[in-house]
């Protein structure tokens, strides 16, 4: 730890000597410094792995191996790896376990409260619907009718310039 924190002996621990704290030689959870250092470390292990921080998102990493791609995205504490190589993938999972205690939920399908449903042509959908029913049933609105569209289907929209044009005319 790069500040020194010191911490009251808990009731029930015997120390020789007499001490009224102990200083802190690395973080523990609820440490207002952890959730950095712990980013910090996490930083350092995959960057010694190969990985590169993206230069538009730093929770991003990004690894090329033989023309194929492997992204690992963390968000506090929960790390998403996906690409384009199931090899590679596992093998940075397997890495990532090596240095810290993971659990592999497998297949993503949640993240952030965003659903991920694989499409038959590849492409991954991103939806919010289970999220947008939650806001419908906290307001009492879950058993309306849904329509397609907010708005009038006959409502006809006009560019801005043919809207000038109507009203110079007239």
């Amino acid at each position: 730890m790069k500040e020194k924190v010191y911490c009251v002996i808990p009731e029930g621990v015997e120390m020789d000597g007499d001490f009224d704290c102990l200083e802190l030689v690395k973080a523990i959870y609820g440490l207002k410094q952890a959730s950095r250092m712990w980013n910090e470390t996490f930083d350092e292990f995959v960057c010694f792995m190969g990985f590169e921080a993206s230069a538009f998102d730093p929770c991003l990493y990004i690894k090329v191996v033989d023309g194929h791609c492997v992204l690992v995205l963390v968000y506090v504490d929960d790390v998403l790896v996906t690409g384009s190589s199931l090899e590679l993938i596992a093998q940075t999972k397997a890495d990532i376990k090596t240095r810290f205690e993971m659990t592999d939920s497998g297949k993503c399908t949640f993240v952030l409260g965003i659903e991920l449903v694989d499409e038959s042509d590849g492409s991954v959908t991103m939806c919010q619907r289970r999220y947008v029913n939650d806001i419908l049933k906290r307001f009492g609105m879950d058993e309306c009718k849904a329509t397609a569209s907010p708005v009038d289907l006959s409502t006809r929209l006009v560019a801005s310039s043919e809207a000038a044009n109507r009203r110079s005319v007239s």
